[in-house]
């Protein structure tokens, strides 16, 4: 009988199998088409010892912008969307445009020559494809930084969760007295009572004050530390209602950056009204007096 085991394990063998195939099948059909492509390229009047760079440039840009759609798959935010809609239309061009060279190399082989708008052509694709392989980069780097600024977001209200909220003090002072008349008895109770109170007191004072300084020290942003003059002026424009894009240009800076900027104030002012709320009930204070 198969187990379970068994299963996953043949299920393993058969996935290493299936990439070791498309690998084969990649290195194949790049190798072919690289002659292919370098041939053409030759005959275009490219140098023969720079032509083999053209089936690089051509089939590279197709594997570019495959891997480019592997990492953004799983994505759901609209930038991702419109990133990958680009790359995938970049993996059909490139497609097309191997394909019409290889049958342009196939169309020389039986001895036709280039006229000279293919030869044209032929010299224009590189810089086209260095256009769109930069773009692509750019893209790219735009969706690094939102998800370093998910990632810090993410970082600050992890801190705000885990702050604790203080529990009221709890003080019990307990006496044990011999017996003694009514009167004295009652005066040593009010006097143990008062020296009880004076040091509680102190207590007290002393959690108010660090309660207080634990909720007015917060957690300074690493951005704001960079330069909160900029923070301040981002704020100040917010509020006289200007968009992010107006606040961006003032600042010199950019849209992510001013949507930073606000994300983190709004975070700070959570934690000082927490923190407020924390100071404005002072810990609570509990005598007991046991006489025996």
């Amino acid at each position: 009988m198969t187990t379970s085991t068994e299963v996953q394990k043949a299920r393993l063998r058969a996935l290493k199998i299936s990439r070791l195939c498309a690998m084969a099948l990649v290195g194949g059909a790049f190798a072919l088409s690289g002659v292919a492509l370098w041939e053409l390229a030759v005959a275009a009047h490219i140098p023969w010892w720079l032509a083999w760079i053209w089936p690089v440039v051509i089939d590279g840009s197709i594997y570019q912008a495959s891997t480019a759609v592997m990492a953004l798959a799983g994505r759901a935010d609209l930038e991702a969307k419109a990133a990958r809609k680009w790359f995938q239309s970049v993996i059909a061009g490139g497609v097309l445009l191997s394909m019409a060279a290889n049958g342009l190399h196939a169309w020389t082989t039986i001895g036709n020559t280039l006229s000279w708008w293919q030869i044209a052509i032929v010299a224009i694709v590189p810089p086209v494809l260095l256009l769109v392989a930069t773009h692509g980069v750019t893209i790219m780097a735009g969706l690094d930084a939102v998800i370093e600024v998910d990632v810090e977001a993410s970082e600050d209200q992890a801190v705000i969760d885990a702050e604790v909220e203080p529990e009221p003090t709890q003080v019990t002072v307990e006496r044990v007295a011999e017996p003694e008349p009514v009167v004295e008895r009652q005066a040593v109770a009010e006097a143990e009572q008062q020296r009880a109170i004076e040091p509680a007191g102190a207590r007290i004072e002393k959690a108010v004050t660090d309660a207080t300084e634990a909720a007015t020290k917060g957690h300074p942003k690493r951005s704001t530390q960079r330069d909160p003059e900029l923070v301040r002026r981002a704020i100040e424009l917010a509020a006289e209602g200007a968009k992010v894009k107006d606040i961006a240009a003032e600042l010199s800076v950019t849209d992510r950056t001013v949507r930073r900027y606000l994300q983190q104030q709004q975070q700070e002012e959570a934690m000082q009204e927490a923190a407020a709320a924390h100071v404005t009930e002072p810990p609570r204070v509990h005598l007991e007096v046991v006489n025996s």
